[in-house]
């Protein structure tokens, strides 16, 4: 995005904007230090609360179906797969 569209924005477009890229910053700084983005903070693997209880994502997918107080991502739905942060993070480079 150039400079002067960004002025022409409305406030908050400009701040989702600024959200958007201290999210990104965020990402790839959790990416570059093998952590996890938690409630707009690094955490650790092992200190993320994640409720998953098996490895694939596949099996936690499918185990997870009929757990009424979860909701699946159209992703999720889509690739028959959890992408939670923790299975995300076990992924190879």
């Amino acid at each position: 995005m150039n400079i002067p569209t960004y002025w022409s924005l409305s406030p908050d477009k400009q701040e989702a904007v600024i959200a958007d890229l201290r999210n990104a910053e965020l990402e790839r700084e959790a990416a570059e230090r093998h952590m996890l983005v938690h409630d707009g903070k690094l955490v650790k693997p092992e200190d993320y609360p994640c409720t998953c209880e098996l490895a694939d994502p596949t099996h936690c997918f499918l185990d997870g179906r009929s757990d009424a107080d979860h909701e699946w991502t159209a992703e999720e739905e889509t690739d028959e797969q959890c992408h939670c942060p923790c299975h995300r993070y076990h992924e190879p480079w």
